[in-house]
């Protein structure tokens, strides 16, 4: 069987599933990309995975070979699963070929951020996406139960929907026990409000008011961020329990989330949230909003 993976990019929290999958005597993985990955993402501590066994196509500089690809492989042996409905442009045009010459597609998707005016717009392509395309695809694959949730409203058949996640790679790091009393919290991610990074320094706050031992550290700046760090520590009234960091290459982050006690990731949207699988796969505890597609791994202990 071949399996045709269109996406944007080659990404690291795609990298693992794809490394297993390859290994696969069964099947055939081509990864077809059709960007160059963005340099904010390399900023952030992104790089590019090198998978063996992969079958790895750059159509970046090639607006027509995708064509050639489908028309060579549109059989009942060959499924192309295309990121997103209408999500990137390339590759809604590889997904609108493929239907065009009968092939078997399925889709990969993060679930729509329905918040405002922009979602109420999203909630309705949802249902026009279904009027167009739910007789042509076999199957919907969509990150954590808030994805599953939105398609199985939009009126795509249960059965074609597939609850799906990102994979990072295992750790390699030796998980480090805290020796202080001082409780160890790490946050990565954007200083946006979709990432909560305001709920987070509101509940640090809440922290400090009740002269808890903690300490915070923040991976969340830019390279044009890290002059402002102190003025963003003032904006928030945050003291010198919480330190503000550039962005880490993703292998050291790793380790700095190893050395935590827990992870917070307070998004008011996520379609999925890797930096929490990346946090699992080193045995730190995550404290996610269910906004977040991410949240689906966690459970809630109770005592």
């Amino acid at each position: 069987m071949k399996l045709f993976f269109w996406q944007n990019i080659n990404s690291i929290h795609q990298s693992e599933f794809f490394r297993v999958l390859s290994s696969c005597p069964s099947f055939e993985v081509s990864l077809l990309v059709t960007e160059k990955i963005n340099p904010k993402r390399i900023e952030m501590g992104w790089g590019i995975p090198a998978i063996e066994g992969l079958n790895l196509v750059d159509l970046s500089m090639d607006n027509e070979k995708f064509k050639n690809i489908i028309e060579e492989n549109n059989g009942g042996q060959a499924i192309h699963i295309f990121s997103g409905i209408g999500a990137f442009p390339k590759v809604q045009k590889a997904l609108i070929y493929a239907i065009k010459k009968k092939c078997r597609v399925g889709i990969f998707t993060e679930p729509y951020d329905f918040r405002g005016i922009k979602g109420f717009l999203r909630r309705l392509k949802g249902h026009f996406n279904r009027v167009k395309y739910e007789k042509k695809i076999e199957f919907i694959l969509t990150t954590g139960k808030i994805g599953t949730a939105q398609f199985i409203e939009f009126g795509f058949p249960s059965k074609k929907v597939f609850e799906w996640a990102y994979s990072v790679e295992k750790s390699e790091n030796i998980i480090s026990e805290n020796s202080s009393n001082c409780f160890r919290i790490i946050f990565a991610g954007s200083l946006i409000r979709r990432k909560g990074f305001d709920i987070l320094c509101s509940a640090l706050q809440k922290l400090q008011n009740q002269n808890i031992s903690f300490l915070a550290n923040l991976y969340c700046l830019k390279k044009h961020d890290v002059e402002k760090k102190d003025s963003i520590i003032q904006d928030y009234n945050l003291n010198q329990n919480t330190n503000l960091y550039p962005f880490l290459p993703n292998l050291e982050l790793r380790k700095k989330i190893s050395e935590h006690d827990v992870l917070v990731l307070p998004s008011r949207h996520d379609g999925w949230g890797a930096v929490v699988s990346e946090s699992l796969a080193e045995g730190t505890p995550v404290i996610v909003s269910e906004k977040c597609g991410a949240s689906t791994l966690i459970t809630d202990f109770n005592g």
